[in-house]
């Protein structure tokens, strides 16, 4: 699901849950926020991963 006037997105990876959102700081600055959780438990691993290839991707 994606939400673009919230800046969500809701997707399943897996047996993974995973929201990414984006909040407008200041004109020039943008938050991200990735979290993911497997079986009601934080999957730290996943959210960590798919940050860093959105980062990666977006300073190409």
């Amino acid at each position: 699901m994606e939400d673009a006037r919230k800046g969500q997105i809701d997707l399943t990876i897996g047996a993974a849950k995973v929201w990414i959102k984006l909040v407008r700081v200041t004109r020039a600055t943008t938050r991200l926020k990735v979290s993911a959780r497997k079986h009601h438990l934080p999957d730290l691993e996943l959210a960590q991963d798919l940050y860093v290839w959105i980062i990666e991707d977006a300073a190409e």
